[in-house]
C-alpha cells in the first residue's frame, strides 16, 4: 500500500483533494535510510502542491499539517513502533490521535 501511495499520481493527489482540513499526517518508514526515504516522499509531496497549483498559503497550511519523519521506525524511542508492531492491519497506515512532541520529524 504504502509504495503503492507514492508512486501512483492518482493516490497522492486524492490525498491532497480528499483530506479532511483537520487531519494531520505522519509519514515514517522503517528503512535503514529512512531520512533519504522520507526526504523523497516530502519532495514527491511538494511536487503534487505545485502540480495542482495550490497556493502558498495552503501549501504553508498542508505543511503544518505534515510531519516527515527521519529516524528509522525500530529507532524512535516512543510507543510508535510497538504500536505498529501490534497493528491489526495488513495496511502501511495507522490513524492515531495523540498530542506528543516527542517524534524526531521536520516539517
Amino acid at each position: 500500500f504504502g509504495e503503492a501511495m507514492w508512486e501512483n499520481e492518482i493516490y497522492v493527489k486524492n490525498l491532497f483533494l480528499r483530506s479532511p482540513d483537520d487531519t494531520m499526517y505522519i509519514f515514517m518508514s522503517y528503512a535503514n535510510n529512512a531520512e533519504e526515504v522520507v526526504t523523497n516522499l516530502q519532495s514527491i509531496f511538494i511536487q503534487t502542491m505545485n502540480d495542482l497549483h495550490i497556493s502558498s498559503e495552503k501549501q504553508d497550511l498542508w505543511l503544518q499539517r505534515a510531519l516527515f519523519c527521519t529516524t528509522p521506525v525500530e529507532q524512535l524511542n516512543n510507543w510508535i513502533p510497538e504500536l505498529l508492531q501490534q497493528w491489526p492491519t495488513s495496511l502501511d497506515q495507522a490513524i492515531i490521535n495523540v498530542n506528543d512532541e516527542s517524534i524526531p520529524a521536520k516539517r
